[in-house]
């Protein structure tokens, strides 16, 4: 898509905008309007993906993840002589967004975390993760027990991504819902990605689960 930008950007600086410099009518008017194009065209490719990725690829990613777990650190024993036994333990929400971060900085490094949106009356959003290369935003939630069931999950991911929406600077976001699940629930996964995926305006829901030999 951008090569294609690119091109026809080619074949008007090589006809139109030519042919508008030996064409003695050429007006202020017409420098103007040039200067607008590109301005706006140059705004554009600014904003390609790094490295050309596109929406699907950051899904594929984000939905690779949890395969890749097998290296986690959970010693059972001190792997080096007199070192304290070492576990990288995700106790919450804001551990995963820091690993999803970690994980997707060095690939967008426009990526932005705990971006503030406009109060919507006494509610103060605030997104998660944002990829503006993307214009895509990732909402991060976390399992910890069975004691919050995947119902009341959906009912807060749905209430979170209105009004993400109804920002104007992000109405037309893309939204992955990526959740982290201590329990392990995966007889629920099926039906909790059909859930949220239904909620208007949401494009993908990924859902990672702890590796199995974390307790």
């Amino acid at each position: 898509e951008n090569k294609n930008r690119l091109n026809l950007i080619h074949i008007f600086l090589n006809t139109e905008f030519k042919n508008s410099f030996i064409d003695e009518n050429f007006s202020e008017n017409i420098l103007a309007a040039l200067i607008y194009v590109f301005d706006k065209a140059d705004k554009d490719i600014s904003t390609v993906p790094p490295n050309g990725w596109s929406f699907e690829d950051l899904c594929n990613y984000l939905n690779n993840i949890t395969p890749n777990l097998r290296r986690w650190t959970w010693e059972l024993k001190p792997r080096t002589q007199g070192a304290e036994i070492v576990r990288w333990q995700i106790n919450n929400e804001y551990h995963v967004q820091n690993l999803l971060y970690t994980l997707l900085a060095p690939i967008f490094p426009d990526i932005k975390d705990e971006e503030n949106l406009p109060s919507i009356g006494q509610k103060k959003p605030r997104i998660d993760l944002y990829i503006p290369s993307l214009h895509t935003l990732i909402e991060v939630k976390y399992r910890k027990n069975t004691s919050k069931s995947f119902s009341e999950l959906i009912g807060e991911i749905g209430e979170d991504a209105s009004l993400y929406l109804s920002s104007e600077s992000y109405s037309d976001a893309k939204v992955i819902v990526f959740l982290w699940d201590q329990t392990r629930s995966t007889q629920e996964h099926a039906t909790f990605k059909m859930g949220i995926k239904s909620i208007s305006g949401i494009n993908e829901c990924i859902v990672a689960n702890s590796p199995s030999f974390i307790n």
